[in-house]
């Protein structure tokens, strides 16, 4: 499978996509684009590349193809702390609470957010109404969880669209740091954003 790398030559990313012919197509935009250069060579596993450029000003094929989904970019949040997490010493083998945030505009989102969670089994660590921002009420909430990448995964994604379903916003996620199976300080919390 190809490997594309953003070169500093491209205004905007390069991406690929498949064709009909089982084949893909790199496209991009170069900032000093004085000649059409197309390369046409056999690949190993029988794939046929063929590169070429194209005008992009409104970056419709970033945007809509490479850029992240908002779940997406949820995931590649959980990878940052859980490599934060490694980095300090963590296995991520112990189970613990799992602090998550989300925010809404009203009481009411947020009521019907709560309920939606308790359900799922989450425990109301508090609620706090914040005026100097739109989404003024937020609540925090607890599960005791695994911290495999998948638990992780799956749990962020459930709270994600259960505060989109509330019309809130997902704020992120905190654990306490556990380092030779026992916790460390109370203090040593990491925290998603």
């Amino acid at each position: 499978m190809p490997h594309w790398r953003r070169n500093a030559a491209w205004s905007s990313p390069a991406a690929s996509r498949p064709t009909d012919a089982g084949s893909s197509t790199f496209t991009g935009q170069l900032q000093r684009a004085s000649r059409k250069r197309s390369i046409n060579r056999s690949a190993s596993h029988g794939y046929k590349f063929d590169c070429d450029k194209q005008q992009d000003p409104s970056w419709a094929q970033y945007l809509n193809v490479l850029y992240p989904s908002e779940e997406q970019r949820q995931l590649i949040e959980n990878r940052k702390l859980m490599d934060l997490l490694k980095q300090k010493g963590d296995k991520l083998e112990s189970t613990r609470d799992v602090h998550h945030w989300a925010y809404f505009k009203n009481q009411i989102d947020r009521k019907n957010f709560r309920d939606t969670i308790q359900i799922l089994g989450y425990r109301i660590e508090s609620e706090k109404e914040n005026t100097n921002s739109d989404l003024c009420y937020g609540i925090c909430i607890v599960k005791w969880q695994e911290m495999t990448p998948k638990a992780v995964d799956d749990a962020v994604i459930q709270l994600f669209r259960a505060s989109r379903s509330a019309h809130g916003e997902y704020g992120g996620w905190e654990c306490q740091l556990i380092v030779d199976a026992k916790p460390t300080n109370r203090k040593s919390w990491w925290k998603l954003w």
